[in-house]
């Protein structure tokens, strides 16, 4: 089905395509089946430059299964494609919540990061100083929350954490002292 739908494109039948993709989606499947229906539709959609149906087919892939680290993650990507920095950054925390490997985590971490940073309408208007990390109220004040969270944490991963969005952040001087504190 998802070739035809692919040829369907290629034609320029969208109407036709969208409706063979809508026939993978099974109501009478279990949600985790009609959730990975969805998530492949939404790949076809993002394939054809289509954001809109594929932010559509990949949140009815949420709804039927909201712990999947997987659709959350691609929920996020495809909001942070569209400019919508806020819902990805929604989607991301979701992600990283989700992980269950450390190589899962980092990436949903850093991808996270990448919301704040490259939101345009987080930037401050302030002139860049040399030598400082570009104000960004919004990161700013999740990196307080992180440290503040990493202050009471009994273990030193909040405080690697802190470190690490730090030296993403370009500022080495709070990635050296987030790193002393999580050796302490």
């Amino acid at each position: 089905m998802t070739a035809l739908a692919d040829f369907l494109f290629a034609q320029r039948r969208d109407a036709e395509a969208k409706r063979t993709l809508a026939r993978l989606v099974i109501a009478g499947d279990p949600p985790e089946k009609r959730a990975a229906a969805h998530f492949r539709n939404a790949q076809v959609f993002k394939t054809q430059n289509d954001l809109a149906s594929a932010a559509a087919e990949l949140a009815e892939a949420v709804a039927l299964q909201p712990e999947a680290r997987d659709f959350q993650f691609a929920l996020g990507e495809l909001h942070a494609a569209r400019g919508d920095f806020a819902a990805a950054q929604a989607a991301f925390a979701k992600a990283l919540q989700f992980s269950k490997t450390d190589a899962e985590r980092e990436l949903s971490d850093q991808k996270l990061f990448e919301t704040f940073r490259n939101d345009p309408s987080a930037a401050s208007a302030k002139p860049i100083v040399e030598g400082l990390p570009e104000a960004r109220p919004a990161l700013d004040a999740y990196l307080a929350a992180m440290a503040r969270d990493a202050a009471t944490a009994e273990n030193e991963a909040g405080w690697l954490r802190l470190a690490r969005w730090s030296l993403w952040n370009r500022d080495h001087k709070g990635a050296t002292d987030a790193a002393q504190k999580a050796l302490a």
